[in-house]
């Protein structure tokens, strides 16, 4: 029975989305594994990755990335889950929905979505990364040093809000390192800008 075998190890191997088992005859088996596609992870018991459709899985550490955001806020709606299992969180459904909204608009693209912060009832906060002060890469030099820029966004309209934020990263890139936090909960933005010394 193909299919039950297939389920079988789809089940065993939850790090892959889909599991399909052909025969070819007279005696030839094919296996074909789909990877999951990992949108981030949540780091509380273990590190659980997470698709788009909320199911928590392990990535081997070799295939591991450090790129991927964080969702931070939400450890205790996967403590004790398993691999292979939905998550059925509301603040993980949203986390992944702002993640997911990002890389659909041009200019958060080019920003490493750090860590997306779901702690408050009502309040989420994303961490950009950003290159530090005018240091320009070259082979001789050391690379730009890198700060985190925490963005303010809430759980509601996050799509337009991102759109806006864009916007404002697109007129304040020279003066980006310079930001301490952007808070877009409110009617206007706000932008707090380091103290100088």
């Amino acid at each position: 029975d193909l299919g039950k075998e297939a389920r079988k190890a789809a089940y065993y191997y939850p790090s892959y989305q889909k599991v399909r088992i052909t025969r070819f005859l007279p005696c030839h088996l094919v296996v074909d594994f789909l990877k999951r596609e990992p949108l981030a992870c949540i780091k509380s018991s273990r590190i659980f990755y997470i698709d788009e459709n909320l199911i928590l899985f392990e990535l081997p550490v070799e295939a591991a990335s450090e790129d991927l955001p964080v969702i931070s806020g939400v450890e205790k709606y996967v403590l004790g889950s398993k691999y292979g299992t939905r998550c059925n969180s509301d603040a993980v459904a949203a986390a992944l929905n702002i993640i997911k909204q990002a890389r659909e608009n041009k200019v958060l693209r080019g920003y490493n979505i750090r860590m997306v912060d779901m702690s408050g009832f009502d309040n989420a906060s994303i961490f950009l990364l950003v290159s530090g002060q005018g240091t320009v890469y070259t082979k001789t030099d050391f690379a730009a040093p890198e700060q985190v820029i925490e963005v303010k966004i809430g759980r509601e309209d996050t799509r337009n809000k991102l759109a806006l934020l864009a916007t404002l990263l697109a007129q304040v890139k020279n003066n980006i390192y310079n930001i301490e936090y952007i808070d877009l909960r409110f009617k206007e933005p706000v932008i707090k800008f380091k103290d100088m010394i």
